[in-house]
């Protein structure tokens, strides 16, 4: 199967999670499941509904991430505020936020998401104490 018709199936299978996702319902469903705590098979289901959410959010995330435009790409660095910017723009890396690095091994671009150690920040997968800069990354 092409990569191009791969894409357009996820997003044709996906499309009525969507709504759902979006509307942020699936925490509710989660944490307000009700069951009996006494009755085993209920708690075995509960925690099985829970587990499916949880892939379907996965994947939701994953499908959305293919269908996003890359908005900017360009070598990172330590910008003045101690933080790792997108050299030529102002897009800044904070605790939490989520980009693409190019990873040599592998010869690509790998998710990643920005942490902080208490003494600096990091990318998750490349150690906390590596230093990223001057990385090739992108972001959708």
């Amino acid at each position: 199967m092409e990569l191009k018709v791969a894409k357009r199936y996820l997003g044709e299978i996906t499309s009525d999670a969507r709504r759902y996702f979006k509307d942020d319902y699936s925490q509710y469903f989660i944490h307000d499941l009700e069951y009996h705590s006494e009755n085993s098979e209920e708690k075995f289901e509960s925690l099985l509904i829970k587990q499916a959410i949880a892939y379907l959010e996965q994947i939701h995330f994953l499908v959305e991430t293919l269908e996003k435009p890359i908005r900017a790409t360009g070598r990172i660095y330590h910008n003045e505020n101690g933080r790792y910017e997108i050299q030529g723009t102002n897009i800044e890396f904070t605790c939490g936020n989520r980009f693409e690095i190019w990873d040599d091994d592998r010869e690509m671009f790998v998710r990643t998401k920005m942490l902080h150690s208490g003494r600096r920040y990091y990318a998750v997968g490349f150690g906390r104490d590596e230093d990223i800069t001057g990385k090739l990354v992108r972001v959708r």
